[in-house]
């Protein structure tokens, strides 16, 4: 199953759902960042199939993350998700989610302001619900970002969300059980030579070493400006 979206693209990001069950792809865009479609912000995709994005916009930036255990089909049954919510009561997001989630962010080229690379990443950082990886074109020496741990297993109990029958369906970060500075980076710890990991975020670092686990873990890669990305939900199942 394919949906194909055309335009004249600076990217496309083809989403493949290799989860044993249905997601709910989001996008997100940054502030002043051009914005694709609308039906872009979020949409079904149900078990081993694909999605492709034409991101028509150069210089797009924004996140992306997969919403899990949904349902309803909006006003007077309001669509909710177990995780990766963005509380608009829609399918089409237009937020930010819930945390915790696992983020995709990327950052397109943009070269009237001299950026030539795409820039991406894999972030736990705002905790983890599945893994994901993102996948360049072969050829141009790009590497992949990716979290393909299983965070939900390692998640110490304080940090577990736990849904029917007592089963994590994911993990917290502890900046946000525990609104403690050390653990957001904040106050006196705010900044990058002042903020450290925890033995918290090393946990989701030991499960996914290449994807960011706190504010100041910078897992970004690089890739020629005007690529094309495969990102998989799951990958692996």
């Amino acid at each position: 199953m394919s949906t194909y979206i055309s335009g004249t693209s600076a990217a496309t990001l083809t989403l493949n759902n290799s989860c044993p069950y249905t997601i709910w792809p989001a996008i997100s865009t940054n502030p002043g960042s051009p914005n694709p479609p609308d039906a872009y912000a979020g949409f079904e995709l149900p078990s081993r199939a694909l999605k492709t994005l034409d991101m028509p916009l150069v210089g797009w930036s924004g996140r992306a993350w997969a919403r899990t255990l949904c349902a309803g089909n909006g006003p007077g049954n309001a669509f909710t998700c177990a995780t990766g919510d963005c509380r608009t009561g829609n399918i089409y997001c237009g937020a930010l989610p819930s945390a915790p989630v696992t983020f995709i962010e990327l950052n397109l080229a943009d070269v009237s302001q001299g950026n030539t690379n795409d820039s991406y990443q894999v972030s736990v950082a705002a905790g983890y619900n599945v893994p994901v990886s993102v996948v360049p074109p072969v050829g141009l020496g790009c590497s992949v970002a990716s979290c393909l741990g299983n965070v939900n297993a390692v998640c110490p109990e304080k940090l577990r969300v736990v849904g029917d029958g007592g089963k994590v369906i994911a993990c917290m970060s502890a900046c946000q059980v525990f609104q403690d500075p050390v653990e957001c980076c904040l106050g006196e710890y705010k900044g990058p030579t002042k903020c450290k990991p925890t033995q918290y975020s090393q946990i989701f670092k030991r499960a996914c070493p290449m994807a960011m686990s706190y504010i100041y873990d910078n897992a970004y890669q690089y890739c020629k400006g005007g690529s094309n990305y495969l990102v998989t939900f799951c990958p692996g199942f």
